[in-house]
């Protein structure tokens, strides 16, 4: 749809409608990070990265379903085809939490919801963003649905499955136990646990009110 800053905009289902646009965009993003090692390997092999001194290209991607407003808007100076919506609006903050977890790629639970059984997804959150008070699930998308059968995807959402279990209810001690379980795991993301081990200790100097339901309210963008 466009480029805002770094960030490229894409949406599926307008202006042709598309049946399958949860699982056409999920695929995407799973294509777009394969080609990203691809490329990554062949600008380092070029010397790319060694001669300019930079970093290697890293891209994180949020996805979301969900009721939008699409066609064109603007005024009679400028206008643009494009979405609008809090669909819209979600994808790009739980976009930007994927520093939170480690995981490149998030999804929305209205998106989880109509593909489960096609992709690997990993719970990692369940999170207020900003501007909204109702909470809402967010998955991490680790690859199409063989992934689960993988001992690496077992053994970290099992782990992530005990620490939300204990971090929802409160019981701060089996949290971090959790915690400490998960960063022995080959490949599990530190920074997830990092996220739940603040979440822990804000908490335990402001504990949640009576009737907490678990979740996070998220401050920022």
């Amino acid at each position: 749809d466009k480029y805002i800053g770094d960030c490229v905009m894409a949406f599926w289902n307008a202006p042709i409608n598309d049946a399958e646009h949860a699982r056409h965009a999920c695929h995407c993003a799973l294509a777009m990070m394969d080609a990203l090692v691809v490329l990554n390997r062949e600008l380092t092999a070029e010397g790319f990265y060694k001669s300019h001194n930079v970093s290697l290209i890293d891209v994180t991607i949020g996805l979301n379903t969900g009721i939008c407003v699409v066609g064109n808007m603007g005024s009679d100076l400028r206008f643009d085809y494009s979405a609008l919506g809090d669909a819209v609006n979600i994808s790009a903050r739980i976009q930007s939490f994927a520093g939170n977890y480690g995981f490149t790629t998030l999804i929305g639970e209205d998106t989880e919801s109509q593909v489960a059984n096609k992709f690997a997804f990993m719970e990692v959150d369940y999170i207020a963003v900003k501007g909204r008070t109702a909470p809402t699930h967010i998955f991490a998308l680790m690859g199409h649905a063989h992934v689960r059968e993988t001992q690496t995807f077992q053994d970290i959402d099992a782990v992530l499955q005990s620490l939300f279990s204990a971090f929802r209810t409160a019981n701060w001690t089996d949290a971090r136990k959790a915690i400490a379980y998960g960063r022995a795991i080959p490949g599990a993301p530190s920074a997830i646990f990092d996220t739940y081990e603040d979440r822990i200790r804000h908490f335990e100097l402001e504990p949640p009110k009576p009737g907490w339901d678990g979740s996070w309210s998220a401050k920022e963008k």
